[in-house]
C-alpha cells in the first residue's frame, strides 16, 4: 500500500533513532499539536466560547433550581441544545482529522504491538490446520535453525520452534502436494512481519508467528501497549495545548 510505504519511510528513521516510549509520546504530541491547530482554525472560537460559557452557567443555574422541576427541565433543555450546537460546530476538525488519523493509528498498530525477532532467539510458528491427514515438513531457508523436528505429523495446531540469523526470510511448509509459505523477519529490535497470515484452502487455515506483546510502559504494574500509552500522552498534551493556544 502506497500510503503505509510512506509512513514507514518517514516514521521509520524516527522510531529507530529512539526507545519506543519516547517514539509514542513524541508521535502523541505531534497528532495533539495538528490536531488542536485544526480544530482551532476550523472553528468559529468567539462562538465555541460564548457556547461553553452559556453551559456552565446553565449547569449552575441547574443546580440552584432542583427544587423547581418546571423550572429544572426547561433548563435541562437548553442545556442540551447549547450542547448539540457545541457538537455539530466540532464535527468539521473530526471530520478533517478522522481519515489521517485511522491511517496512522493502523501504522503504529502494525509496527509496535509486538515485540519484534531478534538473532539467536528462540520463537515458535503456528500453523493451524482443516481436517487432513499425513505429515507437514518445514523446509528452512539458509540462516534458519529449526530447533525441534522439521517434519511433524498434523494435528489441529503444529507449532514449530526456529531461531535464526538477523535478515528477512521466506518459510515453506510442504503439506502433500502442496506449500504453503510465511515471510519472517528477524531484527536487532524495531522491525517485524505480519503476525498472522491466513490460508483457509481446506488444509490450512492460519500460519501464525507468535509474538511477544510490545510493553511499552509500566503505570504501577499497569502494563500498558502502544495504544495506552498514546491515550495517556494524548489527552495530557490536549489539556495543555488548550490552554496555551486559547481553544475553547
Amino acid at each position: 500500500m502506497a500510503i503505509n510505504a510512506v509512513l514507514t519511510s518517514l516514521l521509520n528513521p524516527l522510531l529507530e533513532s529512539m526507545s519506543i516510549f519516547w517514539f509514542v509520546v513524541t508521535i502523541s504530541f505531534i497528532v495533539s499539536l495538528i490536531t488542536s491547530i485544526v480544530y482551532k482554525y476550523t472553528t468559529n472560537q468567539r462562538m465555541m466560547k460564548e457556547l461553553r460559557d452559556d453551559v456552565k452557567r446553565l449547569q449552575a443555574d441547574f443546580k440552584k433550581s432542583m427544587k423547581d422541576q418546571q423550572k429544572a427541565m426547561r433548563i435541562q433543555q437548553e442545556m442540551m441544545e447549547k450542547n448539540m450546537k457545541l457538537m455539530s460546530h466540532s464535527m468539521m476538525p473530526t471530520f478533517i482529522t478522522l481519515i489521517p488519523l485511522g491511517i496512522l493509528f493502523l501504522w503504529l498498530n502494525s509496527s509496535l504491538s509486538f515485540v519484534p525477532l531478534t538473532e539467536g532467539t528462540q520463537f515458535t510458528i503456528t500453523v493451524s490446520f482443516d481436517d487432513y491427514v499425513g505429515n507437514a515438513e518445514l523446509v528452512a531457508p539458509k540462516g534458519i535453525i529449526v530447533v525441534d523436528n522439521a517434519t511433524k505429523p498434523v494435528a489441529e495446531k503444529v507449532d514449530w520452534r526456529i531461531s535464526g540469523e538477523k535478515g528477512e526470510y521466506l518459510l515453506e511448509w510442504k503439506v502433500g502436494d502442496k506449500s504453503y509459505t510465511k515471510d519472517v523477519i528477524i531484527d536487532d529490535g524495531k522491525k517485524y512481519s505480519e503476525k498472522i497470515k491466513k490460508v483457509d484452502d481446506g488444509i490450512v487455515k492460519t500460519i501464525e508467528i507468535n509474538y511477544k506483546k510490545q510493553q511499552v510502559m509500566n503505570l504501577f504494574g499497569w502494563k500498558l501497549g502502544w495504544l495506552g500509552t498514546y491515550i495517556i500522552f494524548s489527552l495530557i498534551f490536549s489539556m495543555i495545548l488548550r490552554k496555551v493556544l486559547k481553544i475553547y
